[in-house]
C-alpha cells in the first residue's frame, strides 16, 4: 500500500541538511532523464580507500535489519568507488560522498563541483559537517556529502549523526517511490477491485497487472510488473483468533508462504 510520507526534515544544528538543494553548475551535455538503479543500492564514493574501512560501522547504522516477509535483510546495499572509478557511481539514485579535505584528487574536485562556495567554506572551516543535495547530476537523484579536513572528525560527525542520516535516506526515498509511482499513475478501480474479491484495499502502479488469483483455491492473489522488471506483490491471508501472535511467529509465516508457493 503506497504510504504518503512527509518530505525530508532538516537533521538539526549539526547537519543542515536540505540546505542546499539543486542551484550546481553542471554542463549540460552530462545530464540524463534520470538517476538508474535500484532506490535501496547507494553508491559511496570516498578521497581515500582507507576511509571504506573506517566507514564500516557507519554503513551497518545506515542500513539496519529489516524484516521482509520472513527473513532479515539489510535495508541498503552500498557500492564503493575510489579516484577515477567515482564516476562509475554518479549515476546511482542515491550517492554518499565521504570527502577528507586536503587529500586531492577526483572524489574531492566532485564535492568542490558539488557545493557551493558557502557551504564548502562552512564545511572545512570547522570540524566539517554533512549536507543533502537533490538531483545533483540527475532527476531522482539524493547526495549526500560530508566533508571535513580530519578523518576521525569525519567518522565521528557520520557516527554521532547516523540516526538523522537514517531517517533523511528512508524519507527521501521513500518520496521518490510515491512520485514515481504518482507519475506513472495508479491501476484503476484495484483498491475497490480488492476490497469487492479480497476484503483487503491496496494502491499499486499502473505497471502492475493480476497474474492470478486464489490458485489451486488457496487464498491468495499476486500482481507483477509488466515493465519488464522481475517483481511483484503477493498477498494471502487466513482467518485466526490471535494475528497480533502469528504475525510474530516466523515458521507459520514461513509455511504460509511456502503454501501459496506450492499452490
Amino acid at each position: 500500500m503506497i504510504t504518503r510520507l512527509r518530505a525530508v526534515a532538516i537533521l538539526g544544528a549539526a547537519l543542515f541538511l536540505g540546505a542546499v538543494l539543486g542551484g550546481c553548475q553542471r554542463d549540460g551535455r552530462e545530464t540524463i532523464i534520470s538517476a538508474v538503479g535500484s532506490y535501496g543500492e547507494i553508491a559511496v564514493m570516498t578521497t581515500d580507500p582507507e576511509l571504506v574501512t573506517a566507514l564500516e560501522p557507519v554503513l551497518e547504522r545506515l542500513s539496519p535489519k529489516e524484516t521482509f516477509v520472513i527473513r532479515e535483510e539489510d535495508t541498503y546495499r552500498f557500492h564503493h568507488f575510489t579516484d577515477k572509478r567515482w564516476r562509475d557511481g554518479r549515476n546511482y539514485r542515491n550517492l554518499f560522498f565521504v570527502c577528507r579535505w586536503g587529500a586531492g584528487g577526483p572524489v574531492q574536485k566532485a564535492v568542490e563541483k558539488l557545493l557551493p562556495r558557502d557551504a564548502l567554506v562552512r564545511l572545512t572551516s570547522g570540524r566539517g559537517g554533512v549536507v543533502a543535495l537533490h538531483d545533483p547530476y540527475f532527476r531522482n537523484q539524493l547526495a549526500i556529502v560530508a566533508v571535513a579536513r580530519n578523518p576521525n572528525d569525519l567518522i565521528r560527525s557520520l557516527n554521532d549523526q547516523s540516526p538523522a542520516l537514517r531517517d533523511t535516506l528512508f524519507r527521501d526515498i521513500n518520496r521518490r517511490i510515491v512520485h514515481d509511482n504518482s507519475r506513472q499513475g495508479l491501476m484503476p478501480d484495484i483498491a475497490q477491485n480488492a476490497w469487492n474479491a479480497y476484503a483487503f484495499r491496496i494502491e499499486l502502479p499502473s505497471v502492475f497487472k493480476e497474474n492470478q488469483a486464489r490458485p489451486d483455491g488457496f487464498p491468495g492473489v499476486e500482481w507483477l510488473r509488466t515493465d519488464g522488471a522481475t517483481r511483484g506483490v503477493t498477498v494471502s491471508w487466513e482467518e485466526v483468533s490471535e494475528p497480533s501472535g502469528l504475525l510474530q511467529d516466523r515458521e507459520w509465516l514461513a509455511d504460509m508462504r511456502a503454501r501459496l508457493g506450492t499452490a
